[in-house]
């Protein structure tokens, strides 16, 4: 902490023989005031507004004209430097530290805090400072208060006065919130408040109680309209201190009903979930979705299907059957409704190919809509059933295959379907007549006469001829 220099002295001390001990203005000779039965008088060489005088083998310590402060000495006093008085006793010289609470007190009193923050700097106690600190801050001395708490190396009263700074800047805050602030910090709740409610902001009063959680003194400064916002804030708190049955009632009690759906379903309450879905009007359609979402979630179908429909939302109550894999629920559901065919026969179809059920995945896929999709998976049957010389498979997929290329000749009326059909057909023809071929070759019993093996053979040359070139092929490598 620094130290003041030493200023050019401006006052006088006078001793006389009646024990008067007079001080005077340097320059204009001004009596400022005297005090009696003195001895000796010394200034204080760091701070000229002290000095100390002795007599009757008292001590005592004097600031401008404030009461003097006294205790016991033998001698004369015959110096003072900061908190150190010298004293000269017979012939040896005793060098006391003298307490300055009392001066740095009767400054704080006038509210003189630059005149107390000189005399704290000469030397007093850590719990002189705080007081110095806190009385200064009370008195928006900031300044002082800056100073003092710096001393103290109190950082968190540091963070304090700059954040008040600021608010006063603005020129929009009060005197007495600020104050209140202040008591708010150190602890004094109910001067806080009654400052809060002084100046008309009775919510930070409320703000304050709900922020330590003392709710029924918070009750004394609500608004006509606050008792729900009290009510949340609690809620918030039984949450945060997993009280979850009392917050989601409160929750409940002021309409805030996101956030009860929200614990029902962290904490897996299904009942609760249903209750509240039955109790709540169709015109509350965000809730219900949100509660028949989180009851899917929990594997419970059933109870959001029953809200999907309260709703009428069919395609959500089919998505769920769906996703549950209750094909007959969602069959029954579509056979009336066959505007959603695709959201029930798209994903059966898909798990009939999972299931490598590929003609009912086939015309599945139909029932839909999804010719594209039904033919993909036929071409891949075809190609597997080639691959692995299933020949007679093959030709019943082609078969199928232009079966359903008939179908949509004559509900779209197009070419193109048609000649599909065609092309399908004659594939279907060809690999059930090389299906005999390939047996032939390739078992050694065979219930055809070889004249038929001849003229299905001659069949093939004919109809493979630039129309399937695998087949074509295969049939020349075995007749060569």
């Amino acid at each position: 902490m620094p130290r003041y220099k030493p200023e050019k002295k401006k006052k006088l001390a006078v001793v006389d023989e009646l024990g008067f001990c007079q001080i005077f203005n340097a320059k204009s000779g001004e009596l400022l005031f005297q005090e009696t039965n003195a001895n000796s008088v010394a200034f204080n060489t760091l701070y000229e507004n002290m000095l100390a005088f002795s007599g009757n083998n008292t001590l005592s310590i004097k600031v401008m004209d404030f009461p003097a402060h006294t205790q016991k000495l033998s001698g004369f006093v015959v110096g003072l430097t900061g908190s150190k008085v010298f004293c000269l006793n017979g012939s040896n010289m005793n060098t006391m530290e003298l307490p300055l609470s009392t001066p740095m007190y009767q400054y704080i009193d006038k509210k003189m805090y630059n005149e107390a923050y000189r005399v704290a700097c000469l030397g007093v106690t850590q719990g002189d400072w705080e007081e110095l600190a806190h009385s200064a801050l009370e008195q928006l001395e900031f300044d002082m208060a800056r100073l003092a708490f710096i001393k103290l190396q109190d950082f968190t009263y540091l963070e304090l006065i700059q954040e008040l700074l600021e608010l006063q800047q603005k020129g929009d805050y009060p005197r007495d919130v600020i104050i209140g602030d202040i008591y708010a910090h150190k602890g004094k709740l109910k001067e806080a408040a009654k400052l809060y409610q002084k100046a008309g902001q009775e919510f930070k009063a409320l703000t304050m109680y709900t922020d330590l959680r003392m709710f029924d003194e918070a009750q004394e400064y609500l608004g006509s309209n606050d008792n729900s916002d009290l009510i949340r804030r609690k809620a918030d708190w039984a949450r945060n201190i997993n009280e979850h049955k009392a917050a989601a009632d409160m929750y409940l009690s002021v309409g805030e009903l996101k956030s009860a759906i929200e614990i029902y379903a962290e904490q897996g309450w299904i009942d609760q979930l249903i209750e509240l879905g039955r109790r709540l009007d169709k015109s509350d359609r965000p809730s219900l979705l949100s509660i028949a979402q989180h009851l899917k979630t929990l594997n419970n179908s059933s109870a959001a299907a029953e809200i999907f429909r309260r709703l009428g939302d069919s395609a959500a109550v089919l998505q769920l059957y769906v996703e549950a894999k209750d094909w007959s629920q969602a069959f029954a559901l579509v056979q009336n409704q066959p505007q959603y065919n695709a959201i029930v026969y798209v994903p059966y179809a898909q798990w009939l190919a999972e299931s490598d059920k590929f003609v009912q995945a086939q015309k599945a896929f139909h029932k839909a809509g999804k010719s594209e999709e039904a033919f993909k998976v036929f071409f891949q049957l075809t190609d597997n059933a080639v691959d692995e010389y299933r020949f007679q498979d093959a030709s019943y997929y082609y078969w199928v295959m232009s079966r359903q290329y008939l179908d949509l000749s004559k509900e779209n009326n197009k070419q193109h379907y048609l000649q599909q059909f065609r092309i399908n057909e004659k594939l279907a023809e060809i690999y059930y007549a090389y299906n005999n071929i390939h047996k032939y070759l390739e078992e050694p019993f065979t219930s055809f006469m070889p004249e038929a093996l001849f003229n299905i053979s001659r069949f093939l040359m004919i109809e493979t001829t630039e129309k399937d070139q695998r087949v074509f092929l295969n049939l020349q490598s075995y007749i060569h």
